[in-house]
Protein backbone atom coordinates (compact mmCIF):
# COMPACT_ATOMS: atom_id res chain seq x y z
CA UNK A 1 0.00 0.00 0.00
CA UNK A 2 1.56 3.97 -0.70
CA UNK A 3 -0.40 7.40 -0.45
CA UNK A 4 1.47 10.92 -1.73
CA UNK A 5 -0.46 13.40 0.77
CA UNK A 6 -0.72 16.98 -0.69
CA UNK A 7 -0.34 19.58 2.13
CA UNK A 8 -1.71 22.98 1.62
CA UNK A 9 -0.24 25.69 4.40
CA UNK A 10 -3.01 28.17 5.25
CA UNK A 11 -1.66 32.09 4.53
CA UNK A 12 1.62 30.72 4.70
CA UNK A 13 3.92 33.92 4.71
CA UNK A 14 2.02 35.64 6.64
CA UNK A 15 1.40 33.86 9.85
CA UNK A 16 5.60 32.63 10.36
CA UNK A 17 5.77 32.84 14.29
CA UNK A 18 8.68 35.44 14.34
CA UNK A 19 10.17 34.42 17.73
CA UNK A 20 10.51 30.93 16.69
CA UNK A 21 12.47 31.76 13.43
CA UNK A 22 14.68 34.07 15.79
CA UNK A 23 15.28 30.95 18.10
CA UNK A 24 15.35 28.54 15.13
CA UNK A 25 18.05 30.47 13.23
CA UNK A 26 19.95 30.48 16.91
CA UNK A 27 19.59 26.51 17.11
CA UNK A 28 21.43 26.24 13.83
CA UNK A 29 24.31 28.17 14.90
CA UNK A 30 23.44 31.66 13.30
CA UNK A 31 25.27 34.39 15.67
CA UNK A 32 23.58 36.56 17.41
CA UNK A 33 24.44 39.95 15.77
CA UNK A 34 22.92 38.24 12.64
CA UNK A 35 19.97 36.99 14.90
CA UNK A 36 18.97 40.71 16.01
CA UNK A 37 19.18 41.98 12.21
CA UNK A 38 17.32 39.78 10.96
CA UNK A 39 14.96 40.54 13.89
CA UNK A 40 14.86 44.13 13.05
CA UNK A 41 13.87 43.58 9.17
CA UNK A 42 11.41 41.71 10.29
CA UNK A 43 9.46 43.31 12.79
CA UNK A 44 10.17 46.91 11.80
CA UNK A 45 8.17 47.48 8.73
CA UNK A 46 4.45 49.42 9.60
CA UNK A 47 1.82 49.56 6.94
CA UNK A 48 -0.77 52.45 6.25
CA UNK A 49 -4.21 51.91 4.54
CA UNK A 50 -5.28 54.18 1.90
CA UNK A 51 -9.61 54.74 2.47
CA UNK A 52 -11.32 56.95 -0.28
CA UNK A 53 -7.56 57.33 -1.64
CA UNK A 54 -6.39 58.91 1.23
CA UNK A 55 -3.94 57.10 3.75
CA UNK A 56 -4.89 56.64 7.32
CA UNK A 57 -2.05 55.42 10.09
CA UNK A 58 0.94 53.14 10.49
CA UNK A 59 0.83 50.08 12.20
CA UNK A 60 2.89 47.23 12.69
CA UNK A 61 2.28 43.34 12.80
CA UNK A 62 2.94 40.80 15.10
CA UNK A 63 3.58 37.67 12.60
CA UNK A 64 4.34 37.07 8.80
CA UNK A 65 6.97 37.86 6.50
CA UNK A 66 6.42 40.44 3.82
CA UNK A 67 5.54 38.76 0.55
CA UNK A 68 8.28 40.59 -2.41
CA UNK A 69 11.43 40.87 0.47
CA UNK A 70 14.30 39.34 -1.26
CA UNK A 71 15.22 38.35 2.45
CA UNK A 72 11.48 36.45 3.31
CA UNK A 73 11.91 33.12 0.65
CA UNK A 74 15.62 32.08 2.78
CA UNK A 75 13.69 33.38 5.65
CA UNK A 76 10.57 30.77 5.02
CA UNK A 77 13.05 28.05 4.17
CA UNK A 78 14.82 27.74 7.25
CA UNK A 79 11.33 27.43 9.07
CA UNK A 80 10.68 24.65 6.70
CA UNK A 81 13.59 22.92 7.46
CA UNK A 82 12.27 22.37 10.96
CA UNK A 83 9.25 20.32 9.23
CA UNK A 84 12.16 18.05 7.79
CA UNK A 85 13.58 17.95 10.80
CA UNK A 86 10.20 16.45 12.48
CA UNK A 87 9.47 14.20 9.78
CA UNK A 88 13.10 12.55 9.39
CA UNK A 89 12.97 12.10 13.29
CA UNK A 90 9.28 9.86 12.56
CA UNK A 91 11.11 8.54 9.99
CA UNK A 92 13.87 7.07 12.19
CA UNK A 93 11.53 6.09 14.88
CA UNK A 94 9.51 4.02 12.67
CA UNK A 95 6.66 6.27 13.91
CA UNK A 96 6.21 7.17 9.99
CA UNK A 97 7.25 4.19 7.29
CA UNK A 98 8.36 6.06 3.37
CA UNK A 99 8.13 4.21 0.11
CA UNK A 100 11.58 3.30 -0.77
CA UNK A 101 13.29 -0.04 -1.28
CA UNK A 102 16.05 -1.66 0.07
CA UNK A 103 19.02 0.25 -2.54
CA UNK A 104 17.54 3.41 -3.15
CA UNK A 105 17.01 6.36 -1.45
CA UNK A 106 14.69 7.25 1.16
CA UNK A 107 12.15 10.04 0.17
CA UNK A 108 9.64 10.88 2.73
CA UNK A 109 8.77 13.89 1.51
CA UNK A 110 9.02 16.86 -0.90
CA UNK A 111 8.72 20.40 -0.26
CA UNK A 112 8.64 23.39 -2.77
CA UNK A 113 8.43 26.65 -0.74
CA UNK A 114 4.79 26.03 0.79
CA UNK A 115 3.76 23.16 -1.69
CA UNK A 116 4.06 19.91 0.11
CA UNK A 117 3.93 16.29 -0.49
CA UNK A 118 4.25 13.42 1.55
CA UNK A 119 5.04 10.13 0.66
CA UNK A 120 4.39 6.84 2.92
CA UNK A 121 2.66 3.49 3.93
CA UNK A 122 -1.06 4.71 4.20
CA UNK A 123 -0.90 2.22 8.10
CA UNK A 124 -3.61 4.13 10.78
CA UNK A 125 -1.04 4.56 12.81
CA UNK A 126 1.36 6.68 10.01
CA UNK A 127 -1.47 8.85 9.24
CA UNK A 128 -2.36 9.69 12.81
CA UNK A 129 1.54 10.44 13.17
CA UNK A 130 1.75 12.86 10.33
CA UNK A 131 -1.26 14.48 11.84
CA UNK A 132 0.50 14.87 14.93
CA UNK A 133 3.51 15.89 13.06
CA UNK A 134 1.54 18.53 11.30
CA UNK A 135 -0.03 19.26 14.70
CA UNK A 136 3.42 20.12 16.42
CA UNK A 137 4.84 21.60 13.07
CA UNK A 138 2.05 24.40 12.88
CA UNK A 139 1.84 25.13 17.12
CA UNK A 140 5.64 26.18 16.95
CA UNK A 141 6.12 27.65 13.54
CA UNK A 142 2.67 29.55 13.03
CA UNK A 143 2.27 27.43 10.09
CA UNK A 144 -1.30 25.91 9.94
CA UNK A 145 -2.42 22.97 7.90
CA UNK A 146 -5.76 23.94 5.58
CA UNK A 147 -7.58 20.80 5.79
CA UNK A 148 -9.64 22.28 3.11
CA UNK A 149 -7.38 22.20 0.34
CA UNK A 150 -5.30 19.05 1.51
CA UNK A 151 -5.80 15.75 0.07
CA UNK A 152 -4.63 12.22 0.46
CA UNK A 153 -4.07 9.96 -3.08
CA UNK A 154 -4.22 6.23 -2.38
CA UNK A 155 -2.95 3.34 -4.58
CA UNK A 156 -5.28 0.87 -5.76
CA UNK A 157 -4.29 -2.19 -3.62
CA UNK A 158 -5.08 0.03 -0.37
CA UNK A 159 -8.38 -0.45 1.02
CA UNK A 160 -10.38 1.28 4.06
CA UNK A 161 -9.12 4.70 2.13
CA UNK A 162 -11.83 6.66 3.50
CA UNK A 163 -11.27 5.81 7.00
CA UNK A 164 -7.39 6.09 6.66
CA UNK A 165 -8.36 9.63 5.56
CA UNK A 166 -10.36 10.39 8.24
CA UNK A 167 -7.12 9.70 10.35
CA UNK A 168 -5.39 12.19 8.82
CA UNK A 169 -8.03 14.53 9.34
CA UNK A 170 -8.34 15.24 5.21
CA UNK A 171 -10.35 14.30 2.11
CA UNK A 172 -9.42 11.45 0.06
CA UNK A 173 -8.49 12.93 -3.46
CA UNK A 174 -8.31 11.61 -6.90
CA UNK A 175 -5.20 11.50 -9.82
CA UNK A 176 -4.56 13.25 -11.76
CA UNK A 177 -3.62 16.26 -8.93
CA UNK A 178 -2.38 19.19 -10.10
CA UNK A 179 1.21 19.97 -8.39
CA UNK A 180 3.38 22.69 -9.31
CA UNK A 181 1.27 23.48 -12.21
CA UNK A 182 1.78 20.41 -13.87
CA UNK A 183 -0.70 17.41 -13.45
CA UNK A 184 0.83 14.19 -11.61
CA UNK A 185 -0.52 10.40 -12.69
CA UNK A 186 0.77 6.90 -12.22
CA UNK A 187 0.25 6.59 -16.15
CA UNK A 188 0.68 8.34 -19.39
CA UNK A 189 -0.88 11.75 -19.36
CA UNK A 190 -3.66 11.51 -21.71
CA UNK A 191 -4.92 14.91 -23.67
CA UNK A 192 -7.79 15.08 -20.95
CA UNK A 193 -5.02 15.71 -18.60
CA UNK A 194 -3.41 18.49 -19.97
CA UNK A 195 -6.70 20.40 -21.57
CA UNK A 196 -5.44 22.98 -18.46
CA UNK A 197 -3.06 24.12 -20.87
CA UNK A 198 -4.69 24.37 -23.73
CA UNK A 199 -7.38 26.34 -22.15
CA UNK A 200 -4.49 28.74 -20.83
CA UNK A 201 -3.42 29.17 -24.32
CA UNK A 202 -6.86 29.83 -25.74
CA UNK A 203 -7.62 32.39 -22.74
CA UNK A 204 -4.27 34.31 -23.36
CA UNK A 205 -5.55 34.80 -27.47
CA UNK A 206 -8.59 35.47 -25.94
CA UNK A 207 -7.71 38.25 -24.00
CA UNK A 208 -5.14 39.68 -26.75
CA UNK A 209 -6.64 42.38 -29.21
CA UNK A 210 -5.28 40.96 -32.30
CA UNK A 211 -6.78 43.16 -34.42
CA UNK A 212 -4.35 45.83 -32.63
CA UNK A 213 -1.46 44.15 -32.89
CA UNK A 214 1.07 44.24 -35.69
CA UNK A 215 1.96 40.55 -37.19
CA UNK A 216 5.66 40.96 -35.39
CA UNK A 217 3.80 41.63 -32.19
CA UNK A 218 1.46 38.40 -32.59
CA UNK A 219 4.58 36.67 -33.24
CA UNK A 220 6.60 37.75 -29.80
CA UNK A 221 3.70 37.30 -27.55
CA UNK A 222 3.21 33.91 -28.97
CA UNK A 223 7.29 33.39 -28.41
CA UNK A 224 7.33 34.89 -24.69
CA UNK A 225 4.09 33.88 -23.06
CA UNK A 226 2.43 30.56 -24.59
CA UNK A 227 5.84 29.16 -25.78
CA UNK A 228 7.05 29.76 -22.73
CA UNK A 229 4.29 27.80 -20.61
CA UNK A 230 4.16 24.82 -22.84
CA UNK A 231 8.15 24.76 -22.41
CA UNK A 232 7.46 24.48 -18.57
CA UNK A 233 5.34 21.72 -18.95
CA UNK A 234 7.11 19.80 -21.91
CA UNK A 235 10.77 19.83 -19.05
CA UNK A 236 7.61 18.48 -16.51
CA UNK A 237 5.56 16.04 -17.81
CA UNK A 238 5.05 13.87 -21.48
CA UNK A 239 2.71 15.81 -22.74
CA UNK A 240 0.24 14.17 -25.50
CA UNK A 241 1.07 14.82 -29.18
CA UNK A 242 -2.62 15.89 -29.86
CA UNK A 243 -2.62 18.47 -26.77
CA UNK A 244 0.83 20.04 -28.69
CA UNK A 245 -1.35 20.14 -32.21
CA UNK A 246 -4.21 21.82 -29.97
CA UNK A 247 -1.58 24.35 -28.53
CA UNK A 248 0.14 25.10 -32.00
CA UNK A 249 -3.40 25.37 -33.83
CA UNK A 250 -4.60 28.25 -31.42
CA UNK A 251 -1.37 29.57 -32.24
CA UNK A 252 -1.02 30.37 -35.63
CA UNK A 253 -4.72 31.25 -35.75
CA UNK A 254 -3.94 34.08 -33.46
CA UNK A 255 -0.76 34.70 -35.54
CA UNK A 256 -3.11 35.00 -38.79
CA UNK A 257 -5.90 37.22 -37.07
CA UNK A 258 -8.44 33.99 -37.91
CA UNK A 259 -7.57 35.01 -41.32
CA UNK A 260 -5.65 32.79 -44.44
CA UNK A 261 -2.30 31.35 -42.99
CA UNK A 262 -0.57 32.31 -45.76
CA UNK A 263 2.68 30.83 -44.37
CA UNK A 264 2.53 27.34 -42.41
CA UNK A 265 3.04 26.93 -38.82
CA UNK A 266 6.36 24.72 -39.61
CA UNK A 267 7.35 27.19 -42.05
CA UNK A 268 6.75 29.75 -39.47
CA UNK A 269 9.40 27.36 -36.66
CA UNK A 270 12.13 27.42 -39.22
CA UNK A 271 15.19 30.12 -37.74
CA UNK A 272 15.03 33.29 -39.87
CA UNK A 273 17.98 32.57 -41.56
CA UNK A 274 16.15 29.20 -43.00
CA UNK A 275 12.98 31.09 -43.72
CA UNK A 276 11.17 31.39 -40.96
CA UNK A 277 10.31 33.84 -37.67
CA UNK A 278 12.65 32.45 -35.04
CA UNK A 279 9.45 30.52 -33.29
CA UNK A 280 10.28 26.62 -31.78
CA UNK A 281 8.30 23.85 -32.98
CA UNK A 282 6.55 22.60 -29.61
CA UNK A 283 7.08 18.85 -31.22
CA UNK A 284 10.82 19.71 -31.77
CA UNK A 285 10.59 20.87 -28.00
CA UNK A 286 9.15 17.99 -26.89
CA UNK A 287 11.99 16.01 -28.01
CA UNK A 288 14.34 17.83 -26.98
CA UNK A 289 12.94 18.05 -23.27
CA UNK A 290 13.57 14.49 -23.46
CA UNK A 291 17.13 14.87 -24.15
CA UNK A 292 17.55 17.04 -21.63
CA UNK A 293 15.94 14.72 -19.09
CA UNK A 294 18.38 11.79 -20.35
CA UNK A 295 21.42 14.57 -19.64
CA UNK A 296 20.32 15.40 -16.14
CA UNK A 297 20.05 11.78 -15.44
CA UNK A 298 23.69 10.84 -16.27
CA UNK A 299 25.05 13.72 -14.40
CA UNK A 300 24.27 11.81 -11.12
CA UNK A 301 24.13 14.68 -8.66
CA UNK A 302 20.75 14.89 -7.62
CA UNK A 303 18.45 12.65 -5.58
CA UNK A 304 16.03 12.19 -8.54
CA UNK A 305 18.77 10.72 -10.70
CA UNK A 306 20.20 8.41 -7.48
CA UNK A 307 16.51 7.12 -7.20
CA UNK A 308 15.81 6.55 -10.43
CA UNK A 309 19.19 4.47 -10.93
CA UNK A 310 19.10 2.12 -7.95
CA UNK A 311 15.27 1.87 -8.85
CA UNK A 312 15.79 0.69 -12.80
CA UNK A 313 19.34 0.29 -13.31
CA UNK A 314 20.00 -1.95 -10.71
CA UNK A 315 23.52 -2.34 -11.54
CA UNK A 316 22.81 -2.65 -15.40
CA UNK A 317 24.38 -0.08 -17.40
CA UNK A 318 22.97 2.54 -19.01
CA UNK A 319 23.74 2.70 -22.46
CA UNK A 320 23.12 -0.97 -23.04
CA UNK A 321 20.38 -1.46 -20.75
CA UNK A 322 16.74 -2.96 -22.76
CA UNK A 323 13.72 -1.44 -21.96
CA UNK A 324 11.77 -3.14 -19.48
CA UNK A 325 7.50 -3.17 -19.43
CA UNK A 326 7.88 -2.11 -15.58
CA UNK A 327 9.92 0.89 -16.17
CA UNK A 328 8.21 4.10 -15.83
CA UNK A 329 7.07 6.12 -18.91
CA UNK A 330 9.27 8.66 -18.38
CA UNK A 331 12.50 6.36 -18.15
CA UNK A 332 11.29 4.72 -20.92
CA UNK A 333 11.43 8.21 -22.77
CA UNK A 334 15.26 8.50 -21.12
CA UNK A 335 16.19 4.98 -22.69
CA UNK A 336 14.90 6.03 -26.31
CA UNK A 337 16.99 9.36 -26.51
CA UNK A 338 20.04 7.30 -25.72
CA UNK A 339 21.18 7.22 -29.85
CA UNK A 340 20.89 10.90 -30.00
CA UNK A 341 22.76 12.01 -27.03
CA UNK A 342 25.72 9.77 -27.53
CA UNK A 343 26.35 12.22 -30.74
CA UNK A 344 26.28 15.10 -28.61
CA UNK A 345 28.23 14.13 -25.62
CA UNK A 346 31.88 12.80 -24.67
CA UNK A 347 33.63 11.97 -21.85
CA UNK A 348 36.00 13.85 -19.92
CA UNK A 349 38.16 11.83 -18.54
CA UNK A 350 40.33 12.05 -15.32
CA UNK A 351 41.10 8.99 -13.71
CA UNK A 352 39.17 6.54 -15.21
CA UNK A 353 37.71 4.74 -12.53
CA UNK A 354 34.04 5.86 -13.24
CA UNK A 355 34.19 5.14 -16.92
CA UNK A 356 33.46 0.92 -17.92
CA UNK A 357 35.99 -0.12 -20.30
CA UNK A 358 33.96 -1.46 -23.01
CA UNK A 359 30.05 -0.51 -22.36
CA UNK A 360 30.90 3.48 -22.03
CA UNK A 361 30.54 5.53 -25.37
CA UNK A 362 33.88 6.92 -24.63
CA UNK A 363 35.61 6.88 -27.48
CA UNK A 364 34.01 9.49 -30.19
CA UNK A 365 30.24 8.61 -29.27
CA UNK A 366 31.25 4.97 -29.28
CA UNK A 367 32.01 2.25 -26.70
CA UNK A 368 34.90 -0.70 -27.57
CA UNK A 369 32.21 -3.33 -27.48
CA UNK A 370 30.47 -1.96 -30.31
CA UNK A 371 34.16 -0.64 -32.37
CA UNK A 372 35.21 -4.70 -31.83
CA UNK A 373 31.99 -6.53 -31.41
CA UNK A 374 31.82 -9.52 -29.18
CA UNK A 375 34.80 -10.95 -28.05
CA UNK A 376 36.14 -14.59 -28.29
CA UNK A 377 39.08 -15.24 -26.29
CA UNK A 378 37.13 -14.93 -22.48
CA UNK A 379 37.78 -11.26 -21.85
CA UNK A 380 35.74 -10.26 -19.06
CA UNK A 381 33.48 -7.15 -19.69
CA UNK A 382 31.54 -6.83 -16.49
CA UNK A 383 33.77 -4.48 -13.16
CA UNK A 384 36.99 -3.39 -15.96
CA UNK A 385 37.39 0.32 -16.36
CA UNK A 386 39.20 3.08 -18.32
CA UNK A 387 41.82 3.24 -15.28
CA UNK A 388 42.88 -0.31 -16.23
CA UNK A 389 44.75 1.18 -19.23
CA UNK A 390 45.60 4.59 -18.01
CA UNK A 391 49.46 4.40 -16.20
CA UNK A 392 50.74 7.79 -14.62
CA UNK A 393 47.66 9.99 -16.75
CA UNK A 394 48.86 8.34 -20.11
CA UNK A 395 46.96 6.24 -22.00
CA UNK A 396 48.72 2.30 -22.33
CA UNK A 397 46.53 0.66 -24.26
CA UNK A 398 48.96 -2.07 -25.62
CA UNK A 399 48.23 -3.71 -21.81
CA UNK A 400 44.81 -5.12 -23.47
CA UNK A 401 47.34 -5.63 -27.07
CA UNK A 402 44.95 -3.38 -29.06
CA UNK A 403 44.98 -2.45 -32.10
CA UNK A 404 47.40 -0.12 -33.88
CA UNK A 405 44.81 2.31 -35.00
CA UNK A 406 42.25 1.77 -32.02
CA UNK A 407 45.61 2.47 -29.51
CA UNK A 408 46.00 5.47 -31.58
CA UNK A 409 42.35 6.29 -31.32
CA UNK A 410 42.26 6.12 -27.83
CA UNK A 411 45.30 8.35 -26.93
CA UNK A 412 43.40 10.94 -29.31
CA UNK A 413 40.81 10.93 -25.75
CA UNK A 414 42.44 13.68 -23.19
CA UNK A 415 43.47 13.14 -19.87
CA UNK A 416 42.81 15.54 -16.89
CA UNK A 417 44.85 14.18 -14.24
CA UNK A 418 42.51 15.47 -11.03
CA UNK A 419 41.18 13.86 -8.24
CA UNK A 420 37.88 14.37 -9.38
CA UNK A 421 35.53 11.80 -10.53
CA UNK A 422 35.06 11.45 -14.87
CA UNK A 423 32.12 13.48 -16.23
CA UNK A 424 30.20 13.91 -19.33
CA UNK A 425 30.00 17.14 -21.19
CA UNK A 426 27.90 18.60 -23.69
CA UNK A 427 29.80 18.82 -26.89
CA UNK A 428 27.00 18.44 -30.23
CA UNK A 429 28.43 18.48 -33.22
CA UNK A 430 29.08 21.68 -35.22
CA UNK A 431 30.07 23.67 -31.43
CA UNK A 432 33.33 23.44 -29.94
CA UNK A 433 33.64 22.03 -26.60
CA UNK A 434 34.46 25.07 -24.21
CA UNK A 435 33.23 23.84 -20.56
CA UNK A 436 30.89 21.66 -21.79
CA UNK A 437 28.23 23.32 -20.24
CA UNK A 438 24.31 21.99 -21.37
CA UNK A 439 22.76 24.55 -23.68
CA UNK A 440 18.59 23.85 -24.56
CA UNK A 441 19.25 25.69 -28.05
CA UNK A 442 22.17 23.39 -29.16
CA UNK A 443 19.67 20.27 -27.78
CA UNK A 444 16.93 21.87 -29.46
CA UNK A 445 18.91 22.43 -32.54
CA UNK A 446 19.92 18.66 -32.57
CA UNK A 447 16.11 17.56 -32.94
CA UNK A 448 14.69 19.85 -35.52
CA UNK A 449 14.56 19.66 -39.03
CA UNK A 450 17.10 21.82 -40.85
CA UNK A 451 16.62 23.59 -44.21
CA UNK A 452 19.33 25.53 -46.38
CA UNK A 453 19.59 28.85 -45.45
CA UNK A 454 17.87 31.40 -47.84
CA UNK A 455 20.03 34.42 -50.15
CA UNK A 456 18.23 36.99 -48.81
CA UNK A 457 18.22 36.55 -45.00
CA UNK A 458 22.22 37.67 -45.97
CA UNK A 459 20.41 40.78 -47.80
CA UNK A 460 18.16 41.47 -45.41
CA UNK A 461 21.03 41.68 -42.16
CA UNK A 462 19.67 39.69 -40.45
CA UNK A 463 19.90 40.12 -36.47
CA UNK A 464 20.81 44.10 -37.83
CA UNK A 465 16.66 44.71 -38.06
CA UNK A 466 14.43 44.91 -35.84
CA UNK A 467 12.14 41.85 -35.34
CA UNK A 468 9.18 43.29 -37.12
CA UNK A 469 10.73 44.17 -40.13
CA UNK A 470 11.90 40.70 -40.09
CA UNK A 471 8.52 39.40 -39.88
CA UNK A 472 7.79 42.06 -42.76
CA UNK A 473 10.28 40.49 -44.57
CA UNK A 474 9.61 36.97 -43.95
CA UNK A 475 6.26 37.42 -45.61
CA UNK A 476 7.47 39.18 -48.61
CA UNK A 477 9.88 36.16 -49.14
CA UNK A 478 7.54 33.52 -48.90
CA UNK A 479 4.90 35.52 -51.23
CA UNK A 480 7.73 35.80 -53.86
CA UNK A 481 8.39 32.13 -53.29
CA UNK A 482 4.66 31.51 -54.34
CA UNK A 483 4.62 34.25 -57.03
CA UNK A 484 7.45 31.99 -58.59
CA UNK A 485 7.65 33.75 -61.85
CA UNK A 486 8.50 37.39 -63.38
CA UNK A 487 5.29 38.39 -64.51
CA UNK A 488 3.83 37.76 -60.91
CA UNK A 489 6.48 39.26 -59.55
CA UNK A 490 5.90 42.41 -61.43
CA UNK A 491 2.25 42.68 -60.91
CA UNK A 492 3.30 41.95 -57.26
CA UNK A 493 5.10 44.77 -57.26
CA UNK A 494 3.05 46.86 -58.93
CA UNK A 495 0.64 46.38 -56.41
CA UNK A 496 3.15 47.27 -53.71
CA UNK A 497 3.82 50.37 -55.00
CA UNK A 498 0.08 51.42 -55.36
CA UNK A 499 -0.40 50.21 -51.81
CA UNK A 500 2.59 52.62 -50.87
CA UNK A 501 1.27 55.61 -53.10
CA UNK A 502 -2.85 55.19 -51.50
CA UNK A 503 -1.22 55.61 -48.01
CA UNK A 504 1.46 58.40 -48.65
CA UNK A 505 -0.88 60.10 -51.16
CA UNK A 506 -0.48 63.77 -49.08
CA UNK A 507 2.85 63.48 -49.41
CA UNK A 508 4.69 64.33 -52.58
CA UNK A 509 7.15 61.18 -53.13
CA UNK A 510 10.36 63.34 -52.78
CA UNK A 511 9.39 63.69 -48.81
CA UNK A 512 7.71 60.72 -47.65
CA UNK A 513 9.45 57.91 -45.32
CA UNK A 514 9.27 55.51 -48.26
CA UNK A 515 11.04 57.45 -50.67
CA UNK A 516 13.94 57.52 -48.59
CA UNK A 517 14.54 54.33 -47.64
CA UNK A 518 14.23 53.81 -51.71
CA UNK A 519 16.79 56.17 -52.36
CA UNK A 520 19.50 54.96 -49.19
CA UNK A 521 19.07 51.31 -51.07
CA UNK A 522 19.31 52.62 -54.76
CA UNK A 523 21.43 55.44 -54.29
CA UNK A 524 19.08 57.92 -56.53
CA UNK A 525 19.08 61.69 -55.34
CA UNK A 526 15.98 63.32 -54.52
CA UNK A 527 15.42 65.31 -57.73
CA UNK A 528 14.01 63.82 -60.16
CA UNK A 529 12.02 60.93 -58.29
CA UNK A 530 8.21 60.12 -59.46
CA UNK A 531 6.23 57.37 -58.65
CA UNK A 532 5.96 56.31 -62.50
CA UNK A 533 9.91 56.28 -62.59
CA UNK A 534 10.45 54.27 -59.05
CA UNK A 535 8.56 51.12 -60.82
CA UNK A 536 11.24 50.99 -63.55
CA UNK A 537 13.93 51.59 -61.45
CA UNK A 538 13.78 48.06 -60.09
CA UNK A 539 16.40 45.26 -61.88
CA UNK A 540 16.37 41.89 -61.66
CA UNK A 541 19.55 42.02 -59.54
CA UNK A 542 17.44 43.37 -56.84
CA UNK A 543 13.75 42.46 -55.57
CA UNK A 544 11.71 45.01 -53.88
CA UNK A 545 11.90 43.66 -50.44
CA UNK A 546 15.89 43.79 -50.81
CA UNK A 547 15.76 47.00 -51.96
CA UNK A 548 13.23 48.42 -49.05
CA UNK A 549 15.16 46.29 -46.37
CA UNK A 550 18.82 47.74 -47.64
CA UNK A 551 16.86 51.15 -47.50
CA UNK A 552 15.87 50.49 -43.95
CA UNK A 553 19.52 49.52 -42.76
CA UNK A 554 21.13 53.26 -44.69
CA UNK A 555 18.47 55.13 -42.88
CA UNK A 556 19.22 53.10 -39.15
CA UNK A 557 23.08 53.80 -39.75
CA UNK A 558 23.53 49.95 -40.44
CA UNK A 559 24.72 50.31 -43.89
CA UNK A 560 24.07 48.86 -46.99
CA UNK A 561 25.06 45.13 -47.82
CA UNK A 562 26.82 44.35 -51.25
Amino acid sequence: MKACVKLDLRKAYDTVNRDFLCHLMAAMGFSETWVDRVRECITSPTFSVLIQGIPYGFFGRSRGLRQGDPLSPYLFTLVMEYFTCLMDIAVHRERIVPIYSRVSPVVSHLIYADDLLVLLRPSMRGMRELAAVMEEFGQLSGLRLNRDKSKVYFSSSCTLKEERALELGVEKGDLPVKYLGVPLSVNYAKDRDCQSLVDFAQRRVEGWQAAGLSFGGRIELVRSVISAIALFWLQSIMVPLATIRKIEGICAKFIWHGGIHAISWEQLCRPRKEGGVGLRSLVSVREATGIKLAWRFLQGDSLWSAWMTSRYLRGRNFWVCEIDNNFSVSFKHILRNRPVLRTAMRRRMREGGETDLWLDPWISGQSLLEILGPQRDGVAYRGLTCRHIIRGGVWRPEAYRFTAPLGEEIRQVQITPTALSDVWIWAPPGRSLGAGEFRFSSCYDLVRTHFDDIEEYDLSGGKGLPGKCNCLYTNWCWAGYLLGTDCFGSEFLSLTLSVFYVRQRLNPLGTCSFSAMWRGASGQSRAGDTWEGLEGSVTSEKSLSGLVIAGARSRAGLGVLD
